[in-house]
């Protein structure tokens, strides 16, 4: 048996974080599209063994832009959050995920039981891109109408970033007196990735077991269950960026506004 399947999605917003306390120009035009495609196939081998195996990739072309009529800083008056001038950044990028796994399952009887076999691995790797850019370089952030302090952006900047895991895993279901059920399994998983340019390499590798029981209560289809298992976190790309000169920083400055014009002057930020 092969299936396969493929989606796509165009989405496109002309006032992305449009709310009443911000005013039309300091909202985006976002342009965003995602694709995703799958294929699996999968093969009998006899009447109680299949072996299947998949491929899956989704894509993420990721943009938004300042609005044509945008001017000035980035400027959001607290504890209002009212937010005029332009957008504080606009954000481009892509995200996309490839995965290979592949498994096997059988089914084993004997004089004490059957035995339900599986084992497996897969395969993934995912790559990223993240560009942030600012219209005038800096946020200005007032307090009560008047100013307290100017962010001053590293725009335009941009990163890469990989990311990998393989994972394989065993696992087995025991029926006996076909009633009692003992399960176990192990999944051994490394996860790793960088970022474009860094120093340093994230990579960790986990060992996860678990274990489940099954007793019948002697009352027509009661059961008790019990299982504990283990579970390893998965790395996130967006880790990557801690460290990193080029991901997105700024730096903080003071801003005593002397002339109370809202617009940040060099002789006013400390």
């Amino acid at each position: 048996r092969l299936d396969v399947l493929y989606s796509a999605q165009h989405v496109f917003d002309s006032r992305d974080d449009a709310d009443a306390r911000t005013d039309p120009s300091a909202t985006l035009r976002r342009n965003d599209s995602f694709h995703h495609f799958q294929t699996r196939w999968s093969s009998g081998w006899g009447s109680s063994s299949e072996f299947a195996a998949g491929f899956g990739m989704t894509q993420a072309i990721l943009g938004s832009a300042f609005q044509p009529d945008a001017t000035g800083a980035s400027t959001i008056d607290l504890p209002l959050l009212k937010r005029t001038g332009s957008a504080p950044l606009a954000t481009s990028g892509l995200r996309a995920r490839y995965v290979f796994n592949a498994s096997i399952r059988g089914i084993r009887r004997g004089p004490l039981g059957s035995h339900s076999l599986d084992a497996g691995g897969s395969f993934n790797y995912g790559r990223i891109t993240n560009r942030w850019d600012s219209l005038a370089g800096v946020d200005q952030v007032l307090v009560n109408g008047q100013g307290s302090e100017v962010i001053r952006w590293n725009t335009f900047t941009e990163v890469r970033q990989h990311v990998r895991d393989v994972s394989l895993y065993v696992q087995d279901s025991w029926r006996f007196l076909d009633a009692f059920v003992i399960s176990w399994g192990l999944r051994l998983e490394e996860s790793g990735g960088r970022a474009s340019g860094a120093n340093g390499r994230v990579r960790w590798t986990t060992l996860d077991p678990r274990a489940g029981l099954a007793i019948p209560l002697g009352v027509h289809g009661l059961n008790l269950r019990a299982s504990w298992s283990r579970y390893s976190e998965f790395l996130q790309g967006r880790y990557l960026d801690f460290g990193n000169p080029s991901a997105l920083g700024g730096e903080v400055f003071a801003w005593q506004d002397g002339n109370n014009d809202r617009q940040a002057q060099p002789q006013e930020i400390g």
